[in-house]
Order: C-alpha cells, then sequence, then structure tokens
C-alpha cells in the first residue's frame, strides 16, 4: 500500500482520538498500517530491492543505482500524503501540528523498519518483520495496475472522504 494511503487511513481512524493523548494517535496509526496491509492493495515497485517475490531473502542492491529513485519515490510518496493531513487539519495549535505529526510517524514506521531490516537482519528486528509478513495481504495487486491503481484509490478517496 502506497504510504500516502497508509497516512489517510491513520488520520481517519485517529481523527476521533485528536483530543486525547498524542500517543494514543500514534499508537492507533501503526495498528491502521497494519491492518490496512491485509486488504490487497497495489505497492509500487522498489527497483533497488532485490529478491520481492522471496520475503525472507530480500535485500537492497546498492549497485543498481536506483536507491536514490526510490528514496525519492517513498519520500514524494509520503510527501503527499502529509500534504493532505496539513490541508484537512491546518496546524492552528501546536497540540494539532502534533498530532499530525505522530499520526504521519505512526502511519508510516513500520515500512521504515521494513526498510531497515532489509539492509542488515537484526535479530531483534525479526519478530517485527515477522508480525509484517503475517499482516500483509498474500494478494499481490502490483502486477495488475490497471486493478490495483483504481483499487488503492478506492481506498485512499473512501478514508479521505472520512477523514474530511
Amino acid at each position: 500500500m502506497t504510504l500516502a494511503t497508509h497516512i489517510v487511513i491513520a488520520g481517519a481512524i485517529a481523527k476521533p482520538l485528536m483530543a486525547l493523548n498524542p500517543i494514543f494517535a500514534f499508537l492507533a496509526a501503526i495498528a491502521t498500517h497494519y491492518l490496512a496491509d491485509a486488504i490487497p492493495h497495489w505497492d509500487y515497485d522498489l527497483g533497488s530491492l532485490e529478491e520481492r517475490d522471496n520475503n525472507e531473502k530480500q535485500r537492497w542492491n546498492f549497485s543498481r543505482g536506483s536507491l536514490a529513485g526510490d528514496l525519492a519515490h517513498a519520500a514524494l510518496d509520503g510527501l503527499l500524503g502529509s500534504a493532505f493531513l496539513f490541508v484537512i487539519f491546518p496546524p492552528t495549535s501546536l497540540d494539532i501540528f502534533y498530532w499530525i505529526i505522530v499520526v504521519i510517524m505512526g502511519a508510516v514506521l513500520p515500512d521504515f523498519l521494513q526498510g531497515l531490516y532489509f539492509f542488515r537482519r537484526p535479530s531483534w528486528m525479526r519478530p517485527i518483520h515477522d508480525f509484517h509478513s503475517l499482516m500483509h495481504t498474500k494478494i499481490k495487486l502490483g502486477s495488475y495496475p490497471l486493478i490495483g491503481i483504481p483499487f488503492q484509490l478506492t481506498i485512499f478517496l473512501f478514508f479521505l472522504y472520512f477523514l474530511i
């Protein structure tokens, strides 16, 4: 699932928690990431990730020259989702600003941790990786963009509606 979609979903689900402690919004955003990943969805291809079909052998390939492009793509994706939250909830106070930041951080943290795991595979991250893999749908729509992209857009717009 794209980072923008994760951020919009997290914002919609964590919106009722806005008046509470930001920790609750952060935890809700993390939970929405894992729950949203259980829905069949489209993912864009990361050209610098080897063995995309075998989760146990995935590693970053720094010699391919596409890592910078992948990072730029992910950053643009995350910025798009973040922009939606900042436009819908203009930070009129420091509390709202903090709420937006913790929701964004919680929404993208699981994928960020996956990226770190594929770099060095530290043993302490193995349970996090295994949980992410367990929660992630086995129905991959990445190779079916004519189905996956409209479905991803539908999910995005559905949660954007509830966010607004």
